[in-house]
């Protein structure tokens, strides 16, 4: 089963009262037995990205669920230094459309 993302697309969030910097958030879940293969899906896709935009900060995290069926992913995505800024909505639809293809089949 596909890793299921936010209907309603990604949330930008600007967490500026922990002091970081604006960034783009994309929470998805993975069955457990994929997470493996998610992961490493996502880090090498990450990679490719910053190659291709200098400047590209991008991680992955993982949330600890209740169920041990599932998992929750977060990717993180910033520009800039200092304050920096989300991806502008083009790489946005660019970060999209490289994870949904990295992610399909997981």
């Amino acid at each position: 089963m596909p890793p299921k993302r936010a209907p309603s697309g990604p949330l930008l969030h600007t967490p500026q009262a922990w002091g970081q910097r604006p960034a783009l958030f994309v929470y998805y879940r993975v069955h457990s037995q994929n997470l493996d293969h998610a992961v490493l899906a996502v880090r090498q896709q990450q990679q490719l990205l910053r190659g291709k935009h200098p400047g590209l900060q991008a991680e992955i995290m993982r949330r600890s669920d209740a169920d041990p069926a599932q998992a929750t992913l977060m990717e993180v995505y910033s520009t800039g230094t200092g304050a920096g800024a989300p991806p502008a909505p083009a790489l946005v639809q660019e970060i999209e459309a490289a994870m949904g293809q990295a992610l399909q089949g997981l």
